[in-house]
């Protein structure tokens, strides 16, 4: 269907069948079997004949949690994993080790249980065992991750369309049906999109409903969360839904509202400039793509300091390539400490809040540039991507995308091969370490990483000293 990645094949049964649900088909992955039967199908495909009026139940039952759904139920996942398919695993090791908590390990997999059944198309399935393929939105993409194999990362408005045009195949084929699974399946399917908007921002958000009808106030529902002039039943992203996502476990309802408040009167600014920029490395993205996020962050780091004119040992300061791409800097009170900047680039901005809280990470100015930095590889790769209108450091994210982030920032910053080139040259560790961070104006910790990540030959001592360094973070 509409996927490249996401493809359904589907044959419904003669129309005495049909109506109850039997038809016979296979999913493609990536273009390759991964649902399939033993039937001679189209296209070369082997197809699996089966009752199929479960899986429009579940669409339809879960359409909503599919669509708007993007932040795990629980706070510690998003730093211990990079895709829904380390989820179960990492949960497990870690209730093993609180095996004195069995009141937190109860509630926290009462939490985790129906979130990762909603997001694992295999569990539409009844009667018959197909391998688990997790559905996750991150943004405009969404995590396909199977049983086994590669984590794909799709294009999440196509993979969605492929779902809805085989739930219309699938209501179509069954039409007319008086079996009382199928007529509900079918209801299911017709109601997917009703509720009200409070009840939409709850999934997208991760905060309850009550907790929304709250932090919204006395504002309109609809005008608050949504685009203006959007429809009740759509909740296309905007940046007070992605801000108040990402920031569920870090601030209370009443100073969330606050800081929604002020996003939501942000004015839109000329994104000429930084257009330029992503639309330069798009096709080198697509050439150069990793597999691995900091990977993917250093090579458009690389790229981005090339593109721009800096050699490889010349400083840079991001504040100045955000000036000259028309983005402001904004010191805004973020309503907590742990949080370092915020960046908008839908309806409103661009534009980056850098917390101005005494005790904020950013009151150092080696920290407000690495801030910054960050900043610019969101802006660069995740526009169009996995943030399309909002980013927090300091919130809740999408690993990958973070860690990518991270890289960038300190590769942009500080080149691996410059760090490599000063210990060649420095007489000792300590000195190679303090000559770059002072030169280049970043932490002792980003300077050992750098050094650490950019494969010199170090010492036996050398290289124990600062493993040790760089693990201990």
């Amino acid at each position: 269907m509409a996927s490249d990645t996401l493809q359904f094949l589907f044959d419904p049964a003669p129309a005495k069948d049909a109506v109850n649900g039997w038809g016979r088909g296979c999913l493609l992955l990536a273009g390759e079997p991964y649902w399939y039967g033993e039937d001679q199908g189209t296209r070369g495909a082997m197809y699996f004949n089966w009752t199929w009026v479960d899986l429009l139940a579940f669409l339809g039952k879960h359409w909503q949690a599919l669509c708007l759904e993007q932040a795990y139920p629980l706070p510690w996942i998003v730093d211990t994993v990079t895709h829904p398919g380390e989820v179960w695993d990492a949960a497990e090791r870690r209730w093993a080790l609180m095996c004195e908590d069995e009141g937190v390990v109860e509630a926290e997999e009462s939490a985790l249980l129906p979130f990762m059944s909603r997001h694992n198309l295999a569990e539409a399935w009844q009667g018959v065992s197909l391998p688990q393929l997790l559905w996750l939105r991150v943004g405009q993409k969404v995590w396909l991750v199977p049983e086994s194999g590669k984590p794909l990362l799709a294009d999440f408005k196509s993979s969605l369309l492929c779902l809805q045009q085989l739930g219309d195949r699938l209501a179509n084929s069954m039409a007319g049906g008086t079996n009382p699974r199928v007529q509900q399946a079918l209801m299911a399917w017709s109601q997917r999109a009703e509720g009200q908007v409070e009840e939409r921002v709850s999934l997208a958000t991760g905060w309850p409903s009550d907790v929304v009808r709250q932090i919204q106030g006395n504002r309109d529902a609809r005008h608050f969360w949504l685009d203006r002039g959007a429809a009740a039943n759509d909740l296309s992203e905007t940046e007070v839904l992605a801000a108040a996502r990402m920031l569920r476990f870090t601030l209370a309802p009443g100073e969330l509202s606050v800081l929604l408040g002020i996003i939501a009167t942000l004015p839109k600014n000329d994104t000429s400039g930084l257009d330029q920029a992503t639309a330069a490395y798009a096709p080198i993205s697509l050439e150069t793509e990793a597999p691995h996020a900091w990977e993917q962050g250093y090579r458009a780091a690389t790229w981005l300091r090339m593109h721009l004119g800096f050699g490889v040992a010349q400083v840079i300061d991001p504040e100045d390539i955000l000036q000259r791409w028309g983005v402001p800097v904004q010191p805004t009170d973020l309503r907590a400490d742990a949080l370092e900047a915020l960046s908008c680039w839908g309806r409103c901005g661009p534009v980056i809040l850098l917390n101005d809280r005494p005790g904020s990470k950013t009151s150092t100015a080696n920290r407000r540039r690495t801030t910054l930095a960050h900043e610019i590889a969101h802006l660069l790769l995740d526009r169009h991507g996995g943030l399309p209108v909002a980013e927090v450091l300091g919130g809740q994210i999408d690993p990958f995308i973070e860690q990518r982030a991270r890289a960038f920032a300190a590769e942009f910053l500080l080149p691996r091969q410059v760090a490599r080139n000063e210990y060649r040259q420095s007489p000792d560790l300590p000195t190679a370490l303090n000559r770059l961070a002072k030169r280049y104006r970043v932490s002792r910790r980003v300077a050992e990483y750098q050094l650490h990540n950019s494969g010199c030959a170090l010492t036996a001592s050398d290289e124990i000293a600062l493993s040790e360094r760089v693990n201990s973070y």
